[in-house]
This record gives C-alpha cells, structure tokens and sequence, in this order.
C-alpha cells in the first residue's frame, strides 16, 4: 500500500506513460515505417554507402543455436575485447583495420584505435597491440611496428606518446558503438558506416539506429544528459515488465510455484514482438504449465505497439532482432531483466581492472 506522499508522483508518471502509450498506438503505422533511421547530415546518401544500408539480418535460428551453444560450452563467449576497436568507448571494426599493412599479416592480433591530430590533421592511429584471444600486450609486435611506423604525439595534460599511424587506411568500414558480449554475439545500438582515405575518416559518414518506445521512454525518466543507452535497459525492462503484468492474469497453479525461464523475445520486420522459450528451471518439472505460461506471454506481446523494443546490431554489422532475457512468471505479475545488463556489468569491472592494471595496481 502507498502511503499519500508516493501516490502523487506514481499518479503523475502513470498518466505521463498513458498518454505516451496511446500516443504510440495511434501512430504505430508511422512508427513502422520510420523506426529505422540512417542518419546523414547532407541529405542524399553517397553511393559509396548504399552497398550498406541494407544490412543482413541473424536468424532466430542462429540467435537460439548462439544460445544453445555457449550454455553448452561449444562456443565460446565473444568479448568486446576481440575485435578492433577502443575498449574505452566500445566501439568495434566489423573488420580488423591491421589486414591492409603487411607487417601485420597471418598474426593473431587485435588493436585499439584512437583518433588523434598530427600536425593539425586528425589520423586514424594505432595505440596498443594485443594478443588475440588473451587480451594480452604484445609488445614485440607493438615494438616492431613502432620502429618501422611510429611517431610521438602530444596530448593535452599527458606526456608525449608513441602511437602508429594508419596511413595504410583506405576504403569503407563499419563499425557498432557501445558493444557488449552476448552469448555468443557482440551487439550495439547502432551502427556506423564511414569511409577513410590514407587514415583520415571522410565526412560525413552514415549512423543507423532504431528507435523504440520502452528505450525513449526509460532515457526520458533519466537526469543524467545523453546517457549510455546500455544505462536505460535496466528500465526499460521494469516498464515492458510493469505494461506485460498489467495484462497478466492470475494462475492460481503459480501459487508457491513460480516458474524461472531463459527467453528470446524477437522482433520481426514489422518491430512485432514474439517469444521463444531457450531454458525453463522451475524446481517442479512442468512442461504444460510451462508452455501454458509463454503462450500467454506471446499473446501480451503482441499487443504491444511496434518497436517496443529495438533490434540491435552485431559485430560483423548485422541487425540483431531479438533479446536474449530472464523472466519470472509467479502468481500474478511478469518480471523481465536483459542479460545485456550482466554484460554491462561485466564491462565495468573489466575495465576498472584495465586502468589499474595501467597503473601498476593489479597483476
């Protein structure tokens, strides 16, 4: 029972996601249509990017075979860390940047890239050289491609550094921000095609995201300005949660017996949601009540307007349709969580152990 001073802000922030809600439902047709956005800032879209803009799509098939398979242990759990990229800022080549210098060819390496003025024109540079796999340094590559390419770069507050740059750099690529692990894919929000000539990044480039409802409106219930979007998933899962519960009738065969699942929720072409069931753990073994329960999750999902949640993007620069979750279905209510939060999690301890690996202060 609320007492009377939280019932105002409930009622406040009840009415604000009502009127939200029905906003939504009247404009579902242009939501379906215009939630894919392939941001450009000078209108027409270069030739040179319409090779990309229709990128391929995973499977449900391979999103339940991922699945299946890490919890198995056959395929291991890809990390950030195995692509090119900046661990810092999460962001991830589809393709390594080494291959076109051929003092990197046929070695299993991995690199970070930062970019950086030299002599008053902003390069693509190579800052740090690792051992594919293990994340280690490799400092014997790192010291052979200083010798053959490097140069000192000054930077603000910092003392001089070596960094390489890529001048060998030419062509288009593609890369995915705030990337995170997920079993067996490495995701992202959005997707980012630019071309680069002799390692300058030409302007403009082409950024496609989606927009989804539960995503705005977790983000618009934040203080923070431009939060990471991996910040709003943990509420955005309460909302879709709180609006799933509502339509949820009560089971009195859940009394004392709550039932654990593993889900898939997929998001077809039209921004429809639908679910697949990867594991249930109930203590009781009941595959009816089971099945019985994510029917009637499906039936609720798909009352929902289109896009409640957005697709995301892979590594290798595919759409990604689907969240990979862990539900609760007791007596009377649904509760959701993304295992995006985990890796999200995960990311911050990693890399708190990297700035004090950095400084000396971790093995």
């Amino acid at each position: 029972m609320l007492n009377g001073q939280d019932a105002a802000p409930l009622n406040t922030m009840t009415m604000r996601r009502i009127v939200f809600f029905l906003v939504l439902i009247f404009s579902s047709q242009f939501l379906s249509a215009q939630s894919h956005r392939s941001v450009f800032p000078r209108g027409e879209i270069p030739a040179v990017y319409t090779g990309y803009l229709r990128p391929d799509t995973v499977s449900v098939d391979e999103m339940v075979d991922s699945y299946k398979a890490v919890k198995a242990g056959t395929k291991p759990q890809l990390k950030v860390t195995d692509y090119d990229g900046s661990m810092a800022g999460r962001t991830v080549f589809s393709e390594s940047l080494l291959a076109g210098q051929p003092l990197f060819v046929g070695r299993p390496l991995v690199a970070e890239w930062a970019n950086l003025s030299l002599d008053s024109v902003n390069l693509i540079c190579l800052t740090e050289l690792y051992r594919r796999g293990t994340f280690e340094r490799d400092t014997a590559a790192w010291a052979e491609a200083d010798r053959a390419l490097g140069v000192s770069v000054d930077e603000p507050g910092l003392s001089q550094r070596r960094v390489v740059p890529a001048r060998w750099l030419n062509g288009t690529f593609v890369r995915v921000s705030d990337a995170l692990p997920y079993f067996g894919f490495v995701v992202g929000r959005s997707r980012v095609v630019q071309s680069v000539r002799d390692g300058r990044w030409e302007r403009p480039c082409v950024s496609d995201t989606y927009r989804a409802y539960y995503t705005a409106e977790a983000a618009s219930y934040r203080d923070a300005v431009n939060p990471e979007w991996t910040d709003n998933v943990d509420l955005a899962m309460i909302l879709l949660s709180h609006d799933v519960t509502q339509a949820t009738p009560v089971d009195s065969a859940l009394w004392k017996n709550a039932r654990w699942f593993d889900l898939l929720l997929t998001i077809d072409t039209e921004g429809r949601m639908d679910v697949v069931l990867l594991h249930a753990d109930g203590r009781n073994a009941d595959p009816a009540l089971d099945q019985r329960c994510v029917d009637g999750l499906r039936q609720i999902l798909r009352t929902l307007p289109p896009y409640a949640l957005e697709p995301l993007y892979t590594a290798d620069g595919r759409v990604f349709p689907g969240r990979y979750v862990r539900a609760l279905r007791s007596l009377d209510e649904w509760k959701i969580t993304d295992y995006l939060e985990n890796s999200y999690n995960q990311y911050l301890i990693d890399r708190k152990r990297e700035e004090q690996r950095r400084a000396g202060l971790w093995p």
